[in-house]
């Protein structure tokens, strides 16, 4: 018989991006796997897409705080954790990991890639908070690739003890990943003109280096009947930056900037190709979900994670010239595109959830035998 196990997850709020993807898929398959255990959330702040965590587990806590240095956020986490015997943290925040720390809970801290750096001297305490936190109140730091560990280890000067460590790639419910609509009936409510559509679905932020894809798709003629398709949202300044860039190509007509977009699947279905020209990616939600729709796909070979996800399925690039060639080779080779459909959706599939929910799984037992 396991032992009754009492888990929260911790984290700024419900966005639909990466930490939100991966958080209600795990929790999802958790809450009903795993029947010995109970299973919750918190979040610092309010959003919209809280109702989506509401219909698949309760009890639910949300601070509504938008900023991590109140000092109310201690007291109220305090009062929370008193119930559980894990505290999974999927956001660094200093208050409410000191409210474990105070209760002498077991600390997870599962590492999505951001740090909260500013390039000031602000970072200099913050970078010793870490070093401290996560060397002495967190029993594990949880990695999902090689690289996520590495970019970690630079960033935070901190080399973390072996067995204080797990690198295991995170999942999704990949056979739960299916669009609403037919790939024809999205295309023609997008109104997207195109033959072949290139795409990605991205936080829009410089490290996603969106500006490679449209260098290589300006270099296509009109006669390759291409439209490039950018979902998502984010730093409106370097947003501004890429319809400078496509203005400046001459490309606007081919080009659609959808924003963020609740059918994203729906989009990600209408795509003859899959970019995410990330550098340095931890993991790539969206490039997963990408290839578990079957849709070829593409990376740079500086891509971290994202690299690791794809494996020898779809095309590791060096160069924007050779992203190129591969939106060339697809386009006039739909034999090709089948092909590497069947591959990556393949792929996709050694990355389900129940892999990542197992491994933490063996983890929470571990500290709780100690």
């Amino acid at each position: 018989m396991q032992p009754q196990m009492n888990i929260i997850h911790v984290t700024y709020d419900a966005s639909p991006y990466g930490i939100g993807t991966f958080l209600l898929n795990l929790l999802d398959f958790e809450n009903k796997s795993y029947r010995n255990s109970t299973f919750s959330l918190a979040f610092h702040a309010e959003h919209k897409n809280l109702q989506k965590y509401k219909e698949i587990i309760s009890p639910i806590y949300c601070l509504n705080e938008k900023t991590g240095k109140n000092i109310r956020i201690f007291f109220k986490f305090r009062l929370i954790f008193r119930n559980f015997d894990i505290i999974n943290f999927h956001t660094f925040s200093p208050l409410a990991f000191m409210a474990a720390w105070a209760l002498k809970k077991k600390v997870i801290y599962t590492f999505h890639g951001a740090f909260g750096f500013r390039r000031s001297m602000r970072d200099i305490p913050l970078r010793f908070f870490y070093q401290l936190v996560l060397n002495k109140l967190c029993k594990k730091v949880i990695f999902a690739s090689e690289t996520a560990r590495l970019i970690y280890q630079e960033k935070t000067k901190c080399r973390l003890p072996a067995e204080k460590t797990a690198v295991f790639p995170y999942g999704l419910q990949i056979e739960k990943i299916k669009p609403k609509q037919t790939r024809q009936a999205a295309k023609s409510s997008l109104a997207l003109k195109g033959n072949f559509i290139v795409g990605t679905a991205i936080r829009m932020d410089p490290v996603k280096r969106v500006e490679l894809l449209i260098n290589a798709f300006s270099g296509l003629s009109e006669r390759e009947h291409a439209a490039l398709c950018i979902v998502g949202g984010g730093d409106e300044a370097y947003q501004e930056y890429l319809f400078c860039l496509v203005k400046e190509h001459k490309i606007e007509d081919r080009v659609y900037f959808l924003g963020y977009r609740e059918d994203v699947l729906d989009i990600v279905n209408t795509f003859d190709l899959f970019v995410l020209p990330s550098f340095h990616e931890t993991f790539g939600m969206a490039l997963l979900e990408a290839m578990a729709l079957g849709i070829p796909s593409a990376v740079f070979k500086d891509g971290g994670g994202a690299v690791d996800i794809l494996g020898d399925s779809g095309f590791v690039v060096e160069s924007v010239e050779e992203l190129r060639q591969v939106i060339l080779g697809l386009n006039r080779n739909p034999s090709l595109r089948k092909a590497y459909s069947h591959k990556v959706k393949e792929r996709a599939r050694t990355f389900d959830i129940r892999y990542t929910a197992k491994n933490y799984q063996n983890i929470y037992r571990k500290l709780l035998e100690k």
